[in-house]
């Protein structure tokens, strides 16, 4: 039986949706080690990335505090787990968009 890896939190229906992907490839000339990485890089593609406020200030090559300062006035997007601050990486990536088309 195909077990994907524990660490890969997502849902039962993305993880039918991988492992229907899986059977449709054509797996005659592959090893099951190719089968692994393939496996490992469709999760790796459908897990959230979370960053905290100093990795999205090394990403932003900024100072943490600057971040800080952002999510205080909504400017960036951020939700807390507990009390920690987490930044989602669409709303990053939203947030830079958004640099770019007000210059």
């Amino acid at each position: 039986m195909l077990r994907l890896p524990k660490e890969a939190h997502i849902t039962t229906l993305r993880r039918i949706t991988v492992l229907r992907h899986l059977f449709t490839l054509d797996y005659i000339q592959l090893t099951s080690k190719n089968i692994y990485e393939h496996l490992l890089s469709i999760i790796n593609s459908m897990v959230d990335t979370i960053y905290t406020i100093e990795e999205t200030a090394n990403i932003l090559k900024i100072k943490p505090r600057t971040v800080r300062a952002w999510i205080d006035q909504g400017k960036l997007k951020s939700f807390k787990l507990g009390d920690l601050v987490r930044i989602h990486e669409d709303d990053l990536q939203a947030f830079i968009d958004n640099a770019r088309k007000t210059k």
